[in-house]
């Protein structure tokens, strides 16, 4: 349980530091990061993982796998109980990639999600805090 969870916060992080604190490359509509960020918190609230791995770019998708997802995310979410609403939102970018971060108000706490891509809206990184 914990490598699952060391995993997703290993990749999310190395694409995250890449995309953090920069001005967005004009190749990415904002919008449209952000629909497809609220997105995947839909999947991962609704347990359809598949959706999510469909979106993931092809070298990754062996290390954010559907089993990779439940096997990470289940355990966090019994302990957050029902969701509630997106408390936050921010876009940010660098280069080639960009980056979402939400948080997310559910009944017993908050959630950070972090969905980095790349131009062609492909997901690179996935973290869950």
């Amino acid at each position: 349980m914990k490598k699952l969870m060391a995993i997703i916060c290993i990749i999310g992080m190395a694409f995250g530091l890449v995309a953090c604190g920069s001005k967005l490359n004009s190749e990415f509509d904002e919008a449209k990061l952000k629909v497809s960020a609220e997105e995947v918190l839909k999947n991962l609230n609704d347990k359809e993982y598949d959706k999510i791995t469909a979106k993931v770019v092809e070298g990754t998708k062996d290390k954010i796998s559907p089993e990779v997802l439940k096997g990470a995310w289940e355990p966090i979410s019994e302990k957050l109980g029902d969701y509630d609403s997106i408390s936050k939102e921010v876009v940010s970018g660098k280069d080639n990639t960009a980056s979402v971060v939400i948080v997310a108000k559910y009944e017993n706490s908050k959630m950070q999600l972090s969905v980095n891509y790349n131009t062609d809206m492909e997901i690179i990184g996935l973290f869950i805090k």
